[in-house]
This record gives structure tokens, sequence and C-alpha cells, in this order.
């Protein structure tokens, strides 16, 4: 139907809620960059006279930070045949476009979107509501893992979707987050069983807002390369303060030689781990997100293949969701030194594997992509 995402028009539609904001965003300024990330190159808009008085005060300057389809702005529609005609007003997804037999019809020589109960004009506060329920149950639904699914991002959603509409960059919210993952591995370090409680429930804290800011990034389409690296790396920052931290302890109860055999497997284990993630990242993939691994590559492997197997049976125990959650209990209990040999243990023997596999289907792979 859609030939090409080339380019799209954006109409004037005066009897919607332009003034509010869905998920940080405008309805129109959502729109925009909705087509931007469904990938078309040139959007062309033609607005009333107070529509265009609010895009050029509130929105453009916005656009041009994070959109990077050209925006052309006209007084008639282009003579383009097959041309995706949008109302100003109107709400969509971008996985709306994978399914164009759905969510759009032809009209003539233009194309036009469906109304249906998840596409529709914004034109009263209900549609508002409407709108972000459909945004957070789309961020949870592709949402992996129980507890991410189940737990976090019942608490991290909606309060990603109110501090959208701050405009808060996401990279700040990383460094709270780290901030805060941080002071509870310090309280770990005190030794006593109400700082073992309160930094293990930081820890649990900093991982149920870990998502704030990836779901603000999506909400409001900022995200980065940048990004996806400064969360890689003060989740694992944060990972080794706590290691540090049980280390610590752990030799405290079982003597200084146990510590540090457990803690070497525990970094040669983690260390094997980071490269090959970021083998896979150099080797085949865009995006800088360590996710990336786990859902394009591991889960595209033979099941039959033993060593596969294993680890798609156990890598949800690598799960940050999971081993936060560990800590928390095991911190609670005033025991988070017994977390120490149970990480080093699954840490060292999956990243074994992990090179192994890696070794056997990388280049099965490079031959997939050429």
């Amino acid at each position: 139907m859609i030939k090409n995402r080339e380019s799209v028009f954006i109409h004037s539609h005066s009897e919607y809620l332009s003034d509010r904001k869905v998920c940080g965003l405008y309805p129109l300024e959502r729109l925009i960059n909705v087509l931007a990330a469904a990938g078309f190159k040139k959007i062309f808009i033609s607005l009333s006279e107070k529509e265009s008085s609010f895009y050029h005060d509130r929105i453009a300057r916005h656009l041009k930070k994070i959109t990077a389809a050209e925006i052309i702005e006209v007084n008639k529609l282009p003579t383009i045949k097959d041309l995706l005609r949008i109302p100003s007003g109107m709400f969509m997804q971008p996985h709306y476009f994978d399914m164009q037999s759905v969510y759009f019809k032809k009209i003539k020589n233009s194309i036009v979107p469906v109304e249906r109960d998840d596409q529709f004009i914004i034109d009263d506060k209900a549609g508002l509501k409407k709108a972000v329920s459909l945004i957070e149950k789309r961020l949870i639904d592709t949402t992996q893992g129980y507890i991410a699914k189940n737990i976090n991002k019942k608490i991290s959603v909606p309060m990603s979707a109110v501090i959208s509409a701050t405009r808060i960059h996401p990279n700040t919210l990383t460094l709270i987050n780290f901030i805060i993952g941080s002071y509870g591995t310090y309280l770990v370090f005190l030794n006593t069983h109400w700082s073992m409680a309160l930094g293990g429930t930081l820890f649990q804290l900093a991982s149920v807002f870990d998502g704030v800011d990836g779901e603000v990034a999506r909400f409001t389409f900022r995200s980065s390369k940048l990004g996806g690296w400064l969360d890689t790396i003060c989740d694992h920052v944060i990972l080794l303060f706590m290691l540090a931290g049980v280390t610590y302890l752990f030799s405290l109860e079982h003597g200084i030689a146990a510590a540090a055999i457990c803690l070497g497997f525990a970094v040669l284990g983690f260390l094997m781990m980071v490269y090959s993630n970021s083998s896979y990242l150099a080797m085949f993939k865009t995006s800088q997100s360590m996710k990336a691994y786990d859902t394009e590559f591991i889960l595209k492997l033979p099941s039959s293949d033993l060593k596969v197997a294993f680890i798609l049976k156990t890598r949800y125990l690598a799960k940050k969701e999971f081993y936060s959650i560990v800590f928390f209990f095991a911190g609670v209990s005033g025991n988070i030194h017994i977390t120490l040999p149970i990480f080093s243990l699954v840490c060292f023997v999956g990243s074994i594997i992990l090179l192994r596999i890696n070794r056997q289907y990388f280049p099965v792979f490079k031959e997939m992509i050429k």
C-alpha cells in the first residue's frame, strides 16, 4: 500500500487538543516523530494560522534537536501519487506501519489512516488518557523477562510518562539512577544488618528505575547510541561496586583467599560476557544496546544445540532484574555475602558457553547478512 516511505503530508485538523501533551510531547510533535521513526524522509505540513503559530512557538525548536526527517511547510497538497495524508491530531504508533492493511486504506490517489479504537483523533481528555495508556501498554507488552514485565515496568512506566513532560534528558536520568545504585552499594560496605537491608533495597530500586531513562527516551524519541552506551556502562559499574561490597563481606566471613578466588572467577566470567556482547555489536549491529546480543542472536539460535538450550534456560539468571532482587532479599536477610559464590559460578560457566557459541555461530551469521 505505502510503496515507499519518502514523503508524507500532515494537514491541519482544528478539532483536537493541540496544547496538551501525550507522554511529554504535543500531539503534532509526537506525530511528526512517529513518522520520522517509521522512516519517512520528507514530512510536508499544512497548518491553520493558529496551529502554525503554536507549532513555531512550542514545537519546532524541539524537532530540530531529535528529528532527522526534513519538515517542509506548504500551503497545498503536494502532487505526489499515493501520498499518505494524516490529520495533525491523529494518534498512531510506529509499529502500525508494519500492519498497513489494518491501519491504512487507499482513497483515490491518496492513502489515509483508518480510524480505530487504537488510532484516532485526540479531541478530548479521554482521548489523551487512551493515547497514554496505549503507549504504556505497547512498552510493557514488548518487555522481556517476568520480573521486568510484571513488577518493574508496572512501576517505572507510569513514572516515565509523567517525567517525560519535564523534557529532562534521558542521560540525566541514567546518572541519577547511577547515584542511587552507587549509594546502595556503599551502604553494603558498612556491614550492619540495617545498612545491608537498605543497600539491597536501593539496589533493587535502581533496577526498577533503570528502565525510566530508556522509557523516557522512547516516549520522547530521544534514544541515542551514547545513551545506550552510558546506560550499559553505568549498569556494569554499579554491578562491580556491589560485587566489591559482597566480596568484602564474604572475606570477613570466610577469609581473603576464598573471597579472592570467587572474585577472580566472577570478574573473569563478567569480562568474557562483555567481550561476547561487544563482539556481536561490533560485527553485526549498528545499535549499541547490549540487549541486541540476546534478542537478535541468542534467541535465533537452534535450541536443539545443548549449549544454546542451556543458555536459553539459564540466561535469565544474568539479567539485572533477577540478580537485583536476589541482592535485595539477601540484603534484607543480612546474608548478602552468600551472593558472591553464586554469582561467580553462574557468570563463569555462562561466559565459557557463550564464547563457544560465538565461535560456532558467528561465521553462520556473517554469511546470512551478506
